[in-house]
């Protein structure tokens, strides 16, 4: 893989969510400073336009950051071509409980809805375009019409012994939409949950994910949860016996070198600016001894992992996390593709993402399998497949 390119987003906003258009033309940036930037893959320098801030919809002074921004799947995008003449319509959700529909060409707003009371923080279409899943802040899902966001068709629960939360809170952060009725979604609660819509409630749970980003992805009959802790962050499940990971892709987190622990207080802090991630672990000043750092290791969160996807054919996954971390595997040898492997095409590609000074926050594959966006701290890179 290349990674060819790469640019800050407007005002230097950190990039919390991506999404590829169902063509693979068009990427979208959903920023901390409450825009969506809307870019052309074969020319990611320039922002073609900032086609949203969600202050401005809202009708409020104060700044509303956009949490997950999803398009149309290529079904209904052929059909909305065909009988509206719209192409690339996509969703947004804000931290507010703001969600809306807008036409990238036009960037006007289509619809919108509020759920002010239990605000959306993950969304995802049905692959065929029938539904679209929402995972909430109090650890439901609700299935929406695409036709009407506002209306929730049902509101699927699960028991209470479906869930441990440590932390009082069961907040979806991330949620995947398998063909059919079957939901996969993960968040604070330390469980990961595999729901039937049809049934109304979960039919599965896999124990563990502490799920703090979009770090939950499916295809076929393989769960990948990307896991914001120390021992085994990223971990494949088979979906059909989920007692236990299949495999655990990364078992040891690297050890901070001297010049990263120098950093890491300072990183930490940047982190928690982004109220919708957990608190982080204890914080010593940035500008402490780099030996003092290394010595309390254990007591600063080493990196961990907010995002994990499979490449459309399902044959290898991304993940990235803290620090800039980035990991490449190949799924179906269970083996991660050494630094050796990735190739970096221009030097300021290969500073975002090589030198651990901003976390990777969302992972988007294009929908051809040639592309990759990745968005963080560090603005947004574009990488192609070689």
């Amino acid at each position: 893989m290349d990674f060819v390119t790469s640019c800050a987003v407007p005002n230097n906003g950190d990039v919390l969510t991506t999404a590829f258009s169902a063509d693979s033309t068009i990427l979208c940036a959903g920023t901390g400073d409450s825009t969506v930037v809307q870019y052309y893959a074969q020319r990611l320098f320039k922002p073609s336009s900032v086609i949203f801030n969600a202050a401005m919809a809202a009708g409020q002074e104060f700044k509303l950051p956009p949490v997950c921004v999803r398009f149309l799947p290529e079904y209904l995008q052929h059909r909305a071509d065909e009988q509206k003449g719209a192409k690339n319509m996509m969703l947004v959700a804000c931290v507010d409980g703001g969600l809306s529909q807008w036409h990238l060409g036009s960037a006007q707003r289509l619809q919108s809805a509020t759920f002010h009371e239990n605000p959306i923080y993950a969304l995802d279409y049905e692959p065929s375009g029938t539904a679209i899943a929402a995972g909430c802040d109090d650890g439901t899902v609700v299935m929406l019409d695409p036709n009407r966001i506002g209306t929730v068709v049902s509101h699927l629960k699960p028991e209470v012994e479906w869930t441990w939360t440590p932390h009082g809170s069961q907040r979806i952060q991330s949620i995947k939409h398998l063909t059919g009725s079957l939901v996969v979604s993960g968040g604070w609660s330390r469980t990961a949950l595999l729901w039937d819509t049809r049934a109304g409630h979960p039919v599965g749970k896999m124990v563990g994910p502490y799920i703090c980003g979009d770090g939950v992805d499916a295809h076929g009959e393989k769960i990948v949860t990307a896991s914001f802790r120390e021992e085994n962050p990223l971990e494949l499940w088979d979906i059909r016996n989920l007692s236990e990971p299949t495999s655990t892709l990364l078992t040891v987190p690297p050890v901070p070198t001297a010049d990263m622990t120098r950093k890491m207080s300072a990183i930490l802090l940047r982190r928690d600016s982004h109220h919708h991630h957990p608190p982080s672990p204890k914080k010593t000043a940035p500008d402490a001894d780099a030996a003092h750092f290394e010595e309390d290791v254990d007591e600063v969160q080493r990196p961990s992992l907010f995002t994990a996807k499979f490449n459309p054919s399902g044959s290898c996954l991304l993940a990235g996390g803290n620090f800039g971390q980035l990991h490449y595997y190949d799924v179906n040898k269970g083996i991660e593709i050494t630094e050796r492997d990735v190739h970096f095409s221009r030097g300021i590609a290969s500073a975002a993402l090589c030198t651990q000074k901003h976390s990777i926050f969302s992972i988007a594959w294009s929908p051809d399998g040639r592309g990759v966006g990745i968005g963080g701290g560090h603005g947004l890179c574009l990488g192609v497949t070689v």
